[in-house]
């Protein structure tokens, strides 16, 4: 039988960075932080691989202070915009 975390804690023992949060206080709910010591079978926290940040590029150019999407090829890369996952 497989651990609970197993996934996580593979990725742990690679050397990727795992996030912890309380997962029966959401009262207290403080959002994920970088786990600092190994406390896998502590049935109060919920573990997972910590999010690297996503990006979307932006195309388009400005037109009188007003930003103008296009799909076009060749179109300025006007910036990028990040990604954040709503947590459950």
């Amino acid at each position: 039988m497989k651990h609970k975390w197993h996934k996580e804690i593979k990725a742990w023992a690679d050397g990727c960075e795992i996030e912890v949060r309380f997962s029966n206080r959401k009262e207290h709910y403080d959002g994920w932080n970088l786990m600092v010591a190994d406390c896998w079978n502590d049935d109060e926290f919920e573990f997972r691989i910590k999010q690297e940040p996503q990006y979307i590029n932006v195309y388009g150019y400005l037109e009188n202070q007003n930003i103008c999407f296009r799909q076009q090829i060749g179109m300025p890369l006007l910036g990028k915009i990040k990604l954040e996952v709503a947590d459950d």
